[in-house]
């Protein structure tokens, strides 16, 4: 057995991210030290030529990551998500970071699997193909064929991939804790980023949470009556921590289709056909899904780019890769469905006054400026849908809350990782979607309200029904509802007046303990350069002559002057993170 097989097994059993050697992150800092220089480098020299611009950082960034190599890729990739930190055009580069890299040595995955499976290979496969059919920084893909005579997908683990992430991640630590210690951005900028990105990647990394996701995801879309949607069966007693087992989905790649329908041949049509595909059909189904994931689902895929789903015969699809999902509260789904109706009925000004609920509580701010600018937007989106000469990257529902976003990056509002990936998810359904048949309007969207009102109207109607026996208990079951219906109502606006009184006090107690703090600080420190320079006189301690110090004194003072502004920086800065929060 080698040593990187004898690795592999012990990796298996590992779970979560391993602690960071001192080697380890000293190499992996160098790296990304080299990788920064470079960056500062390529930034200054876009300034001096005039070429700054959100694309241009953005690649800058690409470059980075790209360079760093390895689980840095991943890293971009994942920042690409924080939509309501970065700009757009920071984020569309950074999404573009490919993911390919060398396959691992095959003679380790059999080991993996063979350490997660607990027997011989040869009693469960009849064959592995040694090639894999995917291979990314994370995990390889193998197809394999049972002794039953199915055919499945085998997800392997790398096994230093904890490692790698872990090394990474506390890189990126020090490198975000410096950039808030030299005033580069303000305290705590990059506080939440760090935790996000560490769930982010634990998720990834943990195949019995994506394995659980899959099996309920088939479960779900079965309940809500929509057999054309679907995930690969997992096998459970195949798969563990680091091996993942699925059946193995076969049909048309969506980036193969999308690159099919969008290349202009003339023989799209047929090919579709062909292969059982009606691309109106497809789009439509893709769109109601997509607003069924929104609004009604238990949880949702939040990685739905092309790439991970399959089209078949009869208009059918499946979905892959299960490792990225995220879930949305009940109050985020009600307030998503009224701003849904809001926006068929064109109202702007009544979808601020729901958004603001999701944004609360918010800083202090000019509240009049702050929706004037979201009514404006809005506005513009509702115009958009409603003309049928608009593009439809103007035209999309996700379009409303790209908005939101925009807003809360301009007034540095934070939002929670799941809102943010709930977005972009469903950015990525509704624009692969509108790509297939770009003719989809506002139409859809109001069918599939209609069809949910109509769901919850029989909920109700067949709840009634199994208390018609009894008139007296009937009435008062629709007592509670109506009562229930308007406490929800009278919580949902007193929520934000409480939440930003709480936040008010909160932040005003923090500035003043805060400014007191540094005050204490500053008087102590002080003090003792007082206390230590009149023991020194007592002693008798005399300080050397140096020849050079009365020509160095204004170096000196600017590099005291340089202390005393960047400490002075740093308290605004965490009395502007203060009342931020």
């Amino acid at each position: 057995m080698t040593a990187d097989t004898r690795s592999a097994l012990r990796a298996v059993r590992r779970r979560g991210l391993p602690p960071t050697s001192p080697l380890g992150l000293a190499r992996r800092g160098l790296r990304w030290g080299r990788a920064g220089l470079r960056l500062c480098w390529r930034t200054v020299g876009d300034r001096l030529t005039g070429r700054r611009s959100e694309k241009q950082t953005g690649i800058r960034l690409r470059q980075l990551f790209e360079e760093v190599g390895g689980t840095a890729v991943k890293l971009g990739q994942q920042l690409s998500v924080r939509a309501d930190l970065l700009p757009p055009g920071v984020c569309e580069q950074l999404a573009s970071l490919s993911d390919r890299v060398p396959p691992m040595d095959f003679a380790v995955a059999r080991a993996v699997i063979a350490a997660e499976l607990g027997r011989p290979l040869e009693q469960v496969y009849t064959h592995i193909d040694p090639e894999p059919i995917g291979s990314a920084s994370v995990a390889c893909v193998y197809r394999a064929r049972l002794h039953s005579g199915e055919t499945v997908a085998i997800k392997v683990r790398r096994p230093d991939i904890p490692r790698q992430f872990s090394e990474d991640l506390a890189a990126f630590d020090r490198v975000a804790r410096f950039a808030e210690w030299s005033t580069f951005v303000r305290d705590g900028f990059f506080a939440h980023l760090r935790k996000d990105l560490r769930i982010m990647f634990s998720e990834e990394m943990d195949f019995v949470l994506e394995a659980r996701y899959q099996r309920l995801f088939s479960r779900s879309v079965k309940r809500a009556n929509m057999p054309w949607v679907t995930a690969p069966k997992v096998y459970s007693a195949l798969s563990g921590p680091a091996v993942l087992v699925t059946g193995f989905a076969e049909g048309v790649r969506g980036a193969e289709l999308l690159g099919k329908i969008e290349s202009g041949d003339p023989d799209t049509d047929s090919w579709l056909e062909e292969r059982g595909i009606d691309a109106a059909k497809l789009a439509r189904r893709v769109l109601r899904f997509s607003l069924w994931a929104r609004f009604e689902a238990p949880f949702f895929h939040a990685d739905p780019h092309p790439g991970n789903l399959i089209v078949t015969a009869d208009d059918r699809i499946v979905l892959l890769d299960f490792g990225a999902c995220g879930t949305t509260s009940r109050r985020t789904r009600l307030n998503h469905t009224q701003v849904l109706n809001l926006m068929v009925q064109n109202d702007p000004a009544a979808i601020t006054r729901v958004m603001l609920s999701d944004l609360s509580p918010l800083p202090h701010l000019d509240m009049d400026e702050f929706s004037t600018n979201m009514d404006k937007k809005f506005h513009r989106f509702i115009l958009a849908c409603e003309d049928e000469t608009a593009h439809w990257s103007e035209r999309i529902v996700a379009g409303i809350w790209l908005q939101m976003l925009e807003v809360a990056r301009h007034y540095q509002i934070r939002m929670n990782l799941d809102t943010v990936r709930s977005i972009r998810a469903f950015l990525l359904y509704d624009t692969l979607a509108f790509r297939i048949d770009g003719t989809i309007g506002l139409d859809e969207t109001t069918r599939y309200l209609k069809e949910a009102a109509a769901r919850q109207a029989r909920d109700l109607t067949e709840g009634a029904t199994a208390f018609s026996r009894q008139e007296q208990e009937e009435r008062m079951f629709a007592r509670q509802l109506e009562f229930i219906r308007r406490t929800e109502e009278t919580t949902k606006r007193l929520e934000p007046a409480i939440e930003g009184a709480r936040a008010t006090f909160q932040a005003a107690a923090s500035q003043a303990t805060l400014a007191a703090r540094f005050l204490m600080r500053l008087t102590l420190l002080v003090s003792l350069t007082g206390l230590a320079v009149s023991a020194g006189r007592l002693l008798g301690w005399r300080l050397p002559a140096i020849p050079w110090a009365s020509a160095s004194w204004p170096v000196v003072a600017i590099v005291g002057s340089l202390v005393g502004l960047v400490l002075a920086r740093h308290m605004l800065l965490s009395l502007g993170r203060i009342e931020t929060r």
